[in-house]
């Protein structure tokens, strides 16, 4: 499930380190693209963080990625204050 973040991917690495498998969704750019027109695709491609939810997944687990996310994102608005 993509979802939108600041930090995309130190929040990643973060959750990866905690057993949860998020990945940078659409990481990596086209050289042969003209990006200087592009901000709004820039953004997303440096912004959404892809989250393993998916049909076979539990409310137990479901219930823990948005635990370990919450607890990520505190810590993150911790340290930028």
């Amino acid at each position: 499930m993509p979802v939108l973040v600041p930090n995309r991917d130190a929040l990643a690495t973060a959750l990866q380190g905690q057993g949860i498998a998020a990945t940078a969704w659409w990481a990596g750019f086209n050289q042969h693209h003209d990006w200087t027109r592009s901000d709004d695709a820039k953004y997303l491609k440096n912004n959404v963080l892809s989250l393993p939810l998916h049909q076979g997944l539990g409310e137990e687990g479901i219930d823990h990625i948005i635990d370990v996310l919450s607890d990520c994102l505190q810590r993150a608005t911790d340290k930028a204050r």
